[in-house]
């Protein structure tokens, strides 16, 4: 839309590419980190998994919600993800700052920008 000279809507998610594809920016980085949600995943188990997934860049955390496991990938040390360090008890600390990224990631990102405040309070 920024491309064609439109307006875009206040209440649009999503972030231009403009810059990037009219080499005013980075063409390597684009955003801090990368939310995703999957749901009904793990088909063939005997529980129905929701999930989200967070990566900064480095780690990759995924949220198994409402169950007691999850993943945590070092993708500079195991970029095939054969370690998960969710259990390891030296990333204790790392794991519950990504959770609580993933979390807000999920919240702000999910955001109905459309509803605008009618009071003040």
């Amino acid at each position: 839309m920024e491309l064609a000279g439109l307006e875009v809507p206040y209440f649009m998610q999503g972030k231009s590419l403009a810059p990037i594809l009219t080499g005013k920016a980075d063409p390597h980085f684009h955003k801090e980190s990368i939310y995703s949600e999957f749901y009904h995943c793990m088909e063939g188990s005997h529980d129905d998994y929701f999930g989200t997934m967070y990566f900064d860049g480095r780690y990759k955390l995924v949220n198994f919600h409402g169950k007691d496991c999850g993943e945590l990938y070092d993708l500079k040390e195991d970029p095939e993800e054969f370690v998960n360090l969710w259990d390891h008890p030296e990333y204790r600390d790392l794991k519950m700052d990504l959770i609580k990224k993933n979390f807000d990631s999920a919240i702000m990102k999910n955001m109905d920008y459309s509803m605008n405040r009618i009071y003040g309070f």
